[in-house]
């Protein structure tokens, strides 16, 4: 996915539809500048991959550098969405596979973390598919107002790239 207007158009509706799933909120992504938008796409070894339909973005999905990491070595795979009609045809397996790949190929990230809101049993079985691991469960306040918990994981990339 390299248009930014899709990321930020999709990212926007996915807060829309689901504000209870995502770290941000709906204002904000609205009002992020598009010197933002654009970073968020390509900057630092950060890729989003857009699923479309001819011409129509119907799903996307991300994996950026954890920003938390001043030596830029985890990354953090998040940012999905797929239109609900879409769902349930294996997408969101062919953007893990993508990530990863992704992921194996930047040497400098050691390991790939991820999260999701807890209570959100598809994220999780998802995680756990693709090798994930456990790490953390966090209380944490949402931009919909409420202080709820957040589970976390992460994946080695080495042990994945010996293999």
């Amino acid at each position: 996915m390299t248009n930014w207007e899709d990321l930020r158009r999709m990212r926007i509706r996915s807060i829309r539809l689901h504000p209870n799933l995502f770290s941000d909120g709906v204002e904000a992504a609205i009002n992020f500048s598009p010197s933002y938008w654009k970073e968020l796409a390509a900057g630092n070894g950060n890729k989003f991959f857009g699923l479309y339909e001819q011409e129509k973005c119907v799903g996307y999905s991300g994996i950026v550098n954890l920003k938390s990491d001043s030596l830029m070595q985890t990354a953090l795979i998040g940012y999905t969405f797929i239109e609900p009609e879409y769902r349930g045809n294996g997408y969101v397996n062919l953007f893990y596979e993508a990530r990863l790949k992704h992921a194996i190929a930047k040497l400098n990230w050691k390991k790939v973390v991820t999260d999701h809101r807890e209570g959100n049993e598809i994220s999780q079985k998802a995680i756990l598919r693709h090798g994930f691991v456990f790490t953390e469960r966090a209380l944490i306040n949402w931009p919909d107002g409420s202080q709820e918990y957040e589970l976390r994981y992460s994946l080695d990339l080495n042990t994945l790239r010996s293999r």
